[in-house]
């Protein structure tokens, strides 16, 4: 959690100077391209949310509602997960969105806008989000 690919590099490599006579790509997930990481990664989890979504609502795990198009989606969190979820599920046609950081809410409805999300980070609160404990850089 609160982690990217530079994250993963600095485990990635501290991993490997304890374990240099092995082969360790596979210990540390989620490393940039240029250190063994796989393309498509960073979207991945917030297309395995999508997807799983989208088959609990065809199977009627949430009542009333069997599809996301037509219905309102929430994201809790703007870091990479919650970022690529909101492009995703986006495009799956909900009629109203909420979004909110672990810290933050907005106190209205917020119109999910690629510009928007592309620039959030973990670290920094949402226009018009409260202030919560601590400081957002």
């Amino acid at each position: 959690m609160n982690t990217d690919a530079q994250v993963m590099a600095w485990i990635y490599d501290t991993y490997q100077m304890m374990h240099r006579h092995t082969i360790n790509l596979a210990v540390v997930t989620g490393k940039p391209l240029d250190l063994g990481g796989i393309p498509g990664r960073t979207r991945a989890t917030a297309q395995g949310l999508a997807y799983v979504l989208e088959r609990a609502l065809e199977r009627g795990e949430v009542p009333g509602v069997t599809r996301i198009e037509g219905s309102r989606v929430a994201v809790q969190g703007y870091g990479n997960v919650g970022r690529y979820s909101v492009l995703i599920l986006k495009e799956l046609g909900p009629t109203s969105s909420r979004s909110a950081t672990s810290a933050a809410a907005p106190p209205t409805r917020t119109a999910w806008t690629s510009r928007r999300w592309r620039s959030s980070s973990a670290r920094r609160a949402p226009p018009g989000a409260p202030r919560a404990r601590g400081s957002w850089t």
